[in-house]
């Protein structure tokens, strides 16, 4: 199975300060992937109808730099560079089986046609 680095924010509140959700992303980032963003945008955010009480965010990190921290306990993560053509294939073939992925893959794809 493949993902997107991604987090789960336990803040106990629906309102949450976008300093915090850059904050989070980046730390997940060096926990999942070995890399953090000196800038990350965020793309969108989303529900999943009533699955979530607060929101998914969808983040772009630029300017990658190899900085790493301890993963959480009982993740065992390998990571796997891909082509955006090569995780749409994954998608196609169901070897990405989350919708938040999609999303997020879609809402790059937006953000490079905007370019």
């Amino acid at each position: 199975m493949y993902e997107f680095p991604c987090g789960w924010m336990e803040t106990g509140s629906q309102d949450v300060d976008e300093t915090e959700v850059i904050e989070h992303g980046n730390r997940e980032l060096q926990e999942e992937i070995g890399y953090k963003a000196n800038k990350l945008h965020q793309l969108t955010q989303f529900r999943l109808g009533n699955f979530a009480l607060v929101p998914f965010y969808v983040l772009l990190g630029t300017a990658l730099e190899q900085s790493s921290l301890p993963a959480d306990v009982g993740e065992h993560i390998q990571v796997e560079w891909c082509t955006i053509d090569e995780a749409e294939q994954r998608l196609l073939y169901d070897q990405i089986p989350t919708a938040q992925v999609y999303i997020a893959l879609h809402e790059y794809k937006r953000f490079l046609a905007r370019l």
